[in-house]
């Protein structure tokens, strides 16, 4: 199972950041000069908070104290959990999680041992004129200009999101070139609300080290923005409601 959640400022505890962020954390948050990104990586950090604790208390019984957590960088950048109680974290430790931010927003995923996963939110909106031309492969750049015009930058986006979540889940970031991760991404149909998670599969180049099979992603709209998962583990496949896997949010987010 997946869990997320999506959250924003008003989100925020009404206290100051120090009295619950890692002393850490707190040097991190103090070397972000821009308001906006400071902003949005604080409310990243309390989304994360939130969906750890609303896991714990349905895994383990109860809901650690935000001051017992720590989101730390890995080498790679990738964010990590950590937590002060040891019993927290042996069982944190066989959890991945994900964070991602935009226009005030943050989007954060977990996912259970063994299943590397990556999340991303993008807000949907133009981009350059050659920004499909540099980033695409021909077989997505196609898809776009099939593509009606009141779909185009949902589409756009959507292809985006999700590279930025399978170079995640693959520990990559845009470290390497996007083109070598194609994401044909399923229009919503007739039939779709907006809130559906909509799977699919992303192929990758071999080179990227990921599944031959392709990578397992979902993607949905929720108002302005587009939120895609992409989690390289065959086991979810086979946990559904329907014929869609289970992604759930435990707390409130959309």
């Amino acid at each position: 199972m997946i869990d997320w959640l999506i959250q924003q400022r008003s989100d925020l505890p009404a206290v100051a950041p120090d009295l619950w962020l890692s002393v850490p954390e707190r040097d991190r948050m103090r070397t972000l000069r821009m308001e906006k990104r400071r902003e949005e990586w604080l409310i990243g950090r309390w989304t994360a908070r939130r969906l750890i604790q609303a896991w714990a208390q349905r895994e383990l019984g109860f809901a650690p104290h935000p001051t017992e957590l720590m989101i730390l960088p890995a080498p790679d950048g990738a964010p990590e959990i950590h937590a002060l109680d040891p019993a927290l974290r042996m069982a944190l430790g066989t959890v991945r999680l994900t964070i991602s931010h935009s226009v005030g927003q943050a989007f954060c995923a977990l996912a259970p041992a063994g299943a590397p996963v990556g999340a991303d939110i993008e807000q949907i909106a133009p981009r350059h004129s050659n920004f499909a031309e540099t980033y695409y492969t021909p077989g997505e750049i196609a898809l776009l200009e099939a593509t009606a015009p009141t779909h185009y930058n949902l589409l756009l986006n959507a292809i985006w999101s999700t590279k930025e979540a399978v170079l995640k889940a693959l520990r990559h970031g845009l470290r390497v070139d996007t083109r070598l991760v194609e994401c044909l991404v399923p229009l919503p149909d007739a039939t779709d609300q907006e809130a559906d998670w909509r799977p699919f599969l992303a192929h990758c180049d071999p080179s990227l080290g990921a599944p031959p099979a392709g990578v397992r992603c979902w993607w949905r709209q929720d108002h302005n923005v587009v939120l895609t998962i992409a989690a390289i583990t065959p086991r979810l496949v086979t946990e559904q409601v329907g014929n869609r896997p289970v992604i759930q949010s435990p707390l409130y987010g959309r």
